[in-house]
């Protein structure tokens, strides 16, 4: 069975009896589950919902799972959640996430809520449901209720105060067993997730391509386009030299993992190219290819030892910061507030004094620094270009 755990004001409702007595067998599968209720988009957009559900060339990574598509919304979106199982062993339950981007372009989750029974999706903390009379929804049997994307909206302005064009919302329709008890939160859920287009919507309204408008690209790479978190440092990696793309050019590549040989080289190229001034220093035949000047190059500047060289070992948020801080000198710094970067960690110095140069913010909610995380290039390009660039 899939299990969340209940909200505290669920919990509370539960606990004080607010819930009909069952009189029928709790769904034992999900896919039962799937059959209490229906879940439909309203107005014109229900005859073209289909072409409103956009699936992604690779998986996208929020906290607790990865996605392989969602819809499109607009602000004018609602939807109708009946609750149509006959009996009353269950009723519906609605709560809801926003995913926004993390400085380091990584999903994390910013707020949440539920659904009351005004027909609002209201975030935790947005309303006193002690002073204020209104109630988590609980539909049971038959009831029904219409809530929009503008509940959403609402709550964004609420918390952030701008609308976030990158936001990924996810709903959850919950069925409920009547006596659920409020410590363990047992319960079937299934996830719809949704971002902010209107133009896209629109165009699907009129008959047109409903096909999200393409962004303009960034250095002359398909993959890269305003707007992303890496754009601004991809121009800045291609004006520099520091990159060429990959494959015929045309791609960066942004969400491949960086690896030792690629991260080398940028920097290399970032410091306009050395030629090497000593014979390489490397095991042979580990450091020979494309990358090797920079290879050479990297061992001259403290980066690397003697030995194999590791071209293809992925780079980590701690290598790469390791890397900046001893080509700026190694400066001494103050201790970092990380909670997984211990003092004698070999890498705490330059961890510290990438967050004084402001080149690292670290990783979620700002508490943690991820230093065995490998990155990905386009997070790779971003340390450089807040450590490099002028």
């Amino acid at each position: 069975m899939k299990t969340r755990i209940l909200s505290l004001a669920m919990a509370l409702a539960v606990c004080l009896g607010l819930m009909v007595p069952a009189a029928a067998a709790f769904p034992e599968t999900w896919e039962e589950s799937l059959s209490c209720f229906t879940f439909e988009r309203q107005g014109a957009e229900a005859a073209v919902s289909d072409g409103l559900a956009v699936k992604l060339p690779a998986p996208l990574d929020l906290p607790d799972n990865s996605i392989n598509g969602y819809n499109l919304a607009s602000k004018n979106t609602t939807w109708k959640l009946e609750n149509v199982n006959p009996t009353d062993d269950v009723f519906l339950y609605v709560t809801f996430d926003k995913y926004g981007k993390d400085t380091d372009g990584q999903y994390m989750l910013d707020w949440f809520g539920e659904l009351y029974d005004d027909g609002r999706l209201w975030g935790i903390g947005q309303v006193d449901v002690v002073e204020n009379p209104i109630q988590i929804a609980k539909l049971g049997p038959g009831e029904s209720m219409v809530f929009g994307m503008s509940s959403l909206l609402d709550c964004e302005m609420f918390y952030d105060g701008q609308i976030d064009p990158d936001a990924v919302y996810e709903l959850t329709i919950c069925v409920m067993d009547v006596n659920a008890d409020p410590e363990t939160g047992l319960y079937w859920y299934t996830n719809y997730y949704y971002k902010l287009d209107d133009a896209a919507v629109a165009a699907a309204l009129s008959g047109g391509d409903t096909t999200p408008p393409a962004a303009n690209t960034v250095g002359g790479f398909s993959d890269v386009k305003e707007g992303d978190y890496c754009a601004d440092p991809v121009l800045w990696a291609v004006d520099k030299g520091v990159t060429t793309g990959t494959g015929d050019g045309s791609t960066f590549s942004p969400a491949n993992t960086c690896s030792v040989s690629e991260i080398l080289t940028f920097l290399w190229r970032a410091k306009n190219a050395p030629a090497p001034t000593i014979a390489n220093p490397y095991t042979a035949g580990s450091a020979d290819g494309w990358f090797q000047d920079a290879a050479v190059w990297a061992y001259e500047n403290g980066l690397t030892a003697d030995g194999a060289f590791p071209a293809g070992e992925p780079c980590t948020r701690a290598m790469v910061v390791t890397y900046l801080w001893k080509l700026a000198g190694s400066p001494a710094a103050a201790g970092s507030d990380f909670s997984d970067v211990s003092a004698d960690a070999s890498y705490a110095q330059a961890v510290a004094w990438a967050v004084s140069e402001g080149i690292t913010t670290g990783t979620g909610d700002g508490t943690a620094f991820s230093p065995d995380k490998t990155c990905t290039r386009g997070e790779i390009v971003t340390f450089l270009y807040r450590a490099l660039a002028e």
